[in-house]
């Protein structure tokens, strides 16, 4: 990605992970517009409160949420309607699976 760009909306699935947070905070410093996909917004002040340390509580606010799970279709349409990029980082953690 380069820098100055015009503000192109992206996803990022997996909105409550460690790999998102960085990717978010990134993408913020330059200047993209974002969302993100959550199993519940309950979990969406948790992720600005993660990302305002690195890219500041102005761009955290503006961080856009989708309720999507890996382990069903539904909220997908919607995640993805308008965005100009996909960056999948989300992976599906079933309770209870053996590593």
């Amino acid at each position: 990605m380069t820098r100055g760009n015009g503000g192109e909306p992206v996803l990022v699935t997996g909105g409550t992970g460690y790999l998102a947070g960085w990717v978010i905070a990134g993408l913020l410093q330059h200047g993209y517009r974002l969302r993100t996909t959550v199993r519940s917004l309950a979990k969406a002040e948790q992720v600005r409160e993660a990302v305002s340390g690195r890219a500041g509580q102005k761009a955290a606010r503006g961080i856009e949420f989708a309720v999507a799970d890996l382990l069903s279709d539904k909220g997908w349409d919607g995640a993805f309607e308008g965005v100009h990029y996909v960056i999948h980082t989300a992976s599906p953690m079933p309770f209870g699976s053996a590593f």
